[in-house]
């Protein structure tokens, strides 16, 4: 490569870089910026969040992003409840008719379950969310039957 051929492909890489951050960059701001999500946005996030975790990690890593009644219902659970959980795979199916009032908000949220590998039909239930520490989070009681 000649010297003035140098700075050409300087140029270029710089020009090639540029492009991608310019490509990347709103995409990764945009879904990092909890402010700008509405607050329907935000809660199917956290909803999302939860079943994505229970899918990867069970039960456990899933009632970590609950809120702290929740938290606090499940350590109190028996090795039996918990065995229970863990026996559990839930997938979201859909999520619909979220209502907002002050820091609770209601979701009417589908699932299907499968327990022990036997698929069970898909189910929907309003479920509970509180905005805690400034984050959406769902707030079910896991011991009540609805």
């Amino acid at each position: 490569m000649t010297k003035s051929q140098r700075p050409l492909k300087r140029r270029a890489i710089a020009a090639g870089a540029l492009v991608i951050v310019g490509l990347f960059a709103p995409a990764c701001s945009s879904t990092n910026d909890k402010s700008a999500l509405t607050e329907e946005q935000q809660i199917e996030a956290a909803v999302k969040s939860f079943y994505e975790a229970w899918s990867s990690g069970g039960a456990k890593a899933a009632l970590a992003l609950s809120c702290e009644a929740s938290r606090t219902e499940f350590d109190q659970a028996s090795k039996d409840e918990l065995a229970v959980l863990d026996d559990v795979e839930i997938e979201l199916v859909k999520m619909e008719n979220i209502k907002v009032v002050g820091d609770s908000a209601h979701v009417d949220v589908t699932t299907k379950a499968t327990y022990k590998g036997e698929a069970q039909k898909p189910s929907t239930e309003n479920s509970l969310l509180k905005k805690e520490d400034g984050k959406w989070k769902p707030c079910d009681d896991m011991t009540e039957e609805k």
